[in-house]
Parts: C-alpha cells; sequence; structure tokens
C-alpha cells in the first residue's frame, strides 16, 4: 500500500486532524454492536487497538511534559554554569544526572513510536484479512445464489411431480379391481412418495443454508460500509508516530551531546558555552511539546465529553 507523504515531524495540525479522526473511529468502534458473528468479532480485535492507542497516547502526553521540562531544566542549568565556577568533578555530576534523565526518555520516546508502529501494523493486518474475507464473500455469494436459484427450480418441479404422483395414486387405485395389483401398486407409491419427501425435506434444508449464508455475507458487507473500514485510520497514526520520531532525534542528540561533554571533562564556563549554543533549540522544544500536551489533552477531553453526552 502506498503510504502518503510525510507531514513536518513538528506540525500539530497534522497530529490535530489525524487523532481526530482516529479517536471517532474508535468510538464508533466501541458502540457498534453488530449482529453478525464475523464482523463483531474484528470489532473486539478492533477495539483491543484502540486500548493499546490510547494507552499509547497518554504515554505521549507523559513524554511531551518530561521533555517541556527538561527543556527547561537545560536553559536553567545553562545559566547556572554560566554564573558559577563550578568544579570539574560538579559539573560531571550535573551532566551525569542529565545524561542518565536523557538515556532513560529516549528509550521511553523509542518504545511509544515502536508501539504506534506496531498498533498500526496490526490495524493494517486486520484490513487485510477484511479486505480478503470480502473478496471471499462476494465468490461465495454469487455460488450460493446460483446454487440457490437451481435448488428452487429444482424444488419446484419436485412440487409438480408430487401433484402428479397424487393424481396418479387416487386414478390408479380407483382402476387397479385386483387385490393383490392394488398392494403392489400402493407400495410403490408409498416408496415414490417417500423418496419424493426426503427429496424436499433435503433441499429445502439445503435453501434455508443457503439463505442463511447469504443472509451473514450481506449482513457483513453492509456493516463495513457502516463503519469499520479500517484503512481510513492506520494512515492517520503517522503523523504521531513521526512525532515521537521527532522527540526521540531530540534525546539523541541531548545524550551524544552531554556524553561528550562528559567524556571531555572541561571546565564549567566552556560547557556552558557549548550547552548555550542550543538555547533558542530549548526554547523552540518548549514551545512544541506544550502544543501538542494542549492539543492532545483537549482532543482527549472533547472525545470523552461526546461519550457522556
Amino acid at each position: 500500500m502506498v503510504e502518503s507523504s510525510q507531514p513536518s515531524n513538528s506540525d500539530i495540525c497534522h497530529v490535530k486532524d489525524e487523532l481526530k479522526k482516529i479517536l471517532i473511529y474508535f468510538k464508533k468502534c466501541e458502540n457498534n454492536l453488530s449482529d453478525n458473528h464475523l464482523i463483531r468479532a474484528k470489532i473486539n480485535e478492533i477495539n483491543e487497538q484502540g486500548l493499546e492507542f490510547h494507552s499509547c497516547l497518554q504515554k505521549s502526553i507523559t513524554q511531551s511534559i518530561t521533555l517541556e521540562k527538561h527543556a527547561e531544566n537545560m536553559i536553567e542549568c545553562i545559566e547556572i554554569l554560566g554564573s558559577s565556577n563550578f568544579s570539574p568533578d560538579c559539573v560531571s555530576e550535573i551532566l551525569r544526572t542529565h545524561l542518565d534523565d536523557t538515556q532513560t526518555n529516549r528509550e521511553e520516546t523509542r518504545q511509544i513510536k515502536d508501539k504506534y508502529n506496531n498498533i498500526k501494523g496490526r490495524l493494517i493486518e486486520i484490513n487485510n484479512e477484511i479486505s480478503a474475507r470480502s473478496i471471499t464473500n462476494m465468490q461465495l455469494l454469487l455460488e450460493n445464489e446460483e446454487e440457490l436459484k437451481d435448488l428452487e427450480r429444482s424444488n419446484g418441479k419436485l412440487v409438480t411431480m408430487g401433484i402428479i404422483l397424487m393424481f396418479v395414486l387416487v386414478f390408479g387405485k380407483l382402476n387397479i379391481n385386483n387385490k393383490d395389483d392394488a398392494l403392489i401398486f400402493l407400495g410403490i407409491m408409498v416408496v415414490t412418495v417417500g423418496i419424493y419427501f426426503l427429496n424436499i425435506n433435503r433441499d429445502k434444508k439445503k435453501i434455508r443454508k443457503l439463505e442463511r449464508e447469504i443472509k451473514e455475507i450481506r449482513d457483513f458487507e453492509e456493516a463495513l460500509t457502516k463503519g469499520i473500514n479500517v484503512e481510513q485510520i492506520f494512515r492517520g497514526i503517522n503523523p504521531l508516530v513521526f512525532q515521537m520520531g521527532h522527540y526521540n532525534v531530540y534525546w539523541d542528540t541531548q545524550y551524544n551531546r552531554l556524553n561528550i561533554l562528559l567524556q571531555e571533562r572541561t571546565e564549567s564556563q566552556a560547557i556552558q558555552l557549548a550547552l548555550s549554543k542550543a538555547n533558542a533549540r530549548w526554547e523552540k522544544i518548549m514551545v512544541e511539546c506544550d502544543n501538542y500536551t494542549k492539543t492532545v489533552r483537549k482532543l482527549v477531553k472533547e472525545s470523552r465529553e461526546t461519550e457522556n453526552s
């Protein structure tokens, strides 16, 4: 399947637009009470991914707040290092604290990103399974409808034969005077009528079975058109994956920068000068994280309010 062009990692509009669609979609699936057992099974699988998605979303909010706080701390750290002459050991301790924090958070953002991709992958699998089932259903529908027509024609012929047999039985018995011949005739007619009713009963069972299968297929296809089109949302997860990847790049860059400074064990003013070059970057991160957190929280709140209204 061809992916849509990737939006800018920091473009919150893409996250907002797609996340709103995803939340609405999962809510529709939660409220979908289809009578079709095949549809119910797929909806249950989608709802499981919905729970995973909501868990991921909450973790992404936490991660956004954490990164914003880290950016704020780094700006304060730069100011402190510039205003005081700390010993190399003290500077190393400060950097080590930030390094450990950075290591933890870059792992968490990577896990969130991977989890989003896993959810997306499972939704793609479900979509492919539904598509394959739909193709099979349409082929089976054509076969069942043709077989049903044949059985109905055959059943109509059997009914006609039954009427003829009744006439033969009545008029044949009236025209037979010999008792033995009458018994033989009656025996033949009983066997014939028995076979006739067995065939009628067999065909009726087949017809009911085919009608039930045809109804299930049509219900399945109708339910698909009413809102479990998975393809409309798994692509929408991409902006959230990109956002976590965007955060992960920040953590990776910060980890590498801090690691280099720790290895060099330079004076606090030199470290302050090196870190201050990223000052504007940290200020930008604070704005991005604040926008992401507020936007996602607002959409989640609106989704819950819609559910309770």
